[in-house]
């Protein structure tokens, strides 16, 4: 099964975002006592520009710590972000307050990715579903609104209503529980679904008839999907369109076929590498999987935020002071010789002075800057040394500085677009 092809309009989104930012703070302090200013913020979306068109599919992939799920419920609003516009309908709703949202909600509903968690267990199903119904009075009385959740029952596939309307959610499979969640975020008709990680939970037997169902409801109720999920194989089953994340970040958006067929940034490429291939004959494929873990949000990696973990990264992806010291780290977990070796003439990695243009090392003098040298002569043109500048000592302590290091702004690329300087470096916010 396959995404129907959807006929996009010109200019008319439903959804349109544009220069998006949704951070949370940190507070220290016992228990992160809420008194006081935060000490830091959490970047969890951050500049994110969309364009989502009535009808389609519209995917949102990424690891966990993307910012896939805060951008979904930034969307929807339960979340209000620091700054940009979020149109809906050709409306800025950025910052309305909740009691001009409410007539909105019936509009725009979600679909949660654990039914468990999502459905109260003191509820019947019945009441459940029209719930929905009393709070927008859309019900002309508690027995319209069981015939109306009843119809709506059977239409997700819980069937005869009558048999589950009076029962509970822990009657019911876990399956049985997602279609109750769909029954119940369709029951208003709205016109945008968020739909977040909705077969996460599921057996791998119920997922793909799950997927079958909200794609078949989205035809027959004219719907748009905000499909949220990890998963490339599942996003490439049902989605018109995607935008990749990465920290905060879109680092590619367009149609899924060409990302799927021909992906432009090197992300996106490790993550369609990471999927499993049923197909004996392309086991031996090259994976350009990236390094280590995702980075911490609160304090990104300057430049390209994907560059510290790319296997592409060159001068200006936006290396750092805290770049050296990370590739001393690797370095010498992957080689205790080197480590027993080389330790003695860097000294103390935490010791290390690290700024956004340089990293300082107070002892080492002459030898540790051979060292430094020594290193970047075996590998001049790629990866970190390729954006060194210089290597000086400053009486004991030794020097690296760096050049520019631009973020990325997105541009046009084969039919999508891609914030990557691979394709021409481009620094971000430099058109606006």
């Amino acid at each position: 099964m396959t995404a129907q092809a959807t006929d996009l309009p010109g200019p008319a989104a439903l959804v349109r975002l544009r220069g998006v930012s949704t951070h949370f703070p940190v507070r220290s302090g016992f228990f992160g006592s809420l008194v006081g200013s935060p000490s830091a913020w959490v970047k969890a979306v951050d500049g994110v520009d969309l364009d989502i068109y009535p009808g389609e599919v519209f995917g949102v992939v990424g690891e966990s710590g993307s910012g896939k799920t805060t951008l979904g419920r930034t969307i929807l609003r339960l979340v209000e972000p620091m700054a940009g516009s979020v149109e809906y309908d050709g409306e800025d709703i950025a910052h309305w307050n909740e009691a001009r949202l409410r007539p909105l909600r019936r509009q725009i509903q979600l679909v949660f990715q654990d039914p468990n968690a999502a459905l109260n267990p003191a509820m019947t199903i019945g009441e459940g579903v029209a719930h929905p119904l009393r709070i927008h009075g859309l019900a002309t009385s508690r027995a319209d609104a069981r015939r109306q959740a009843a119809e709506m029952l059977e239409r997700v596939g819980i069937a005869p209503a009558g048999a589950f309307l009076d029962r509970y959610p822990d009657d019911l499979s876990g399956g049985q529980k997602q279609r109750v969640v769909i029954a119940r975020a369709l029951i208003t008709r709205p016109r945008l679904v968020v739909a977040d990680e909705p077969v996460a939970m599921l057996d791998m037997s119920v997922r793909a008839m799950i997927l079958e169902l909200m794609l078949d409801l989205q035809r027959e109720f004219g719907l748009t999907y905000v499909f949220i999920t990890h998963d490339l194989a599942t996003a490439k089953f049902v989605c018109d369109r995607i935008a990749i994340m990465y920290l905060g970040k879109v680092v590619e958006t367009g149609a899924a076929a060409p990302i799927y067929a021909r992906p432009a940034h090197p992300y996106t490429t490790s993550l369609l590498g990471a999927v499993p291939r049923p197909d004996p004959s392309r086991r031996t494929r090259t994976k350009e999987l990236p390094a280590g873990e995702v980075p911490d949000a609160v304090d990104p990696p300057r430049g390209c935020r994907f560059h510290p973990r790319c296997p592409k990264a060159f001068e200006p992806c936006g290396w750092e002071g805290r770049d050296v010291r990370d590739l001393f780290e690797a370095r010498w977990a992957a080689d205790p010789t080197a480590h027993e070796r080389e330790s003695p003439i860097v000294g103390p990695l935490g010791r290390v002075s690290v700024s956004p243009d340089a990293a300082v090392f107070p002892r080492g003098g002459e030898r540790l800057r051979g060292l430094l040298e020594q290193l970047r002569a075996e590998a001049p043109d790629s990866g970190i040394w390729s954006a060194v500048r210089s290597i000086s000592t400053d009486g004991g302590a030794v020097v690296v500085r760096f050049g520019p290091g631009p973020e990325p702004a997105l541009q046009d690329v084969d039919h999508r677009q891609v914030a990557c300087h691979l394709h021409g470096v481009t620094e971000a916010g430099a058109g606006r």
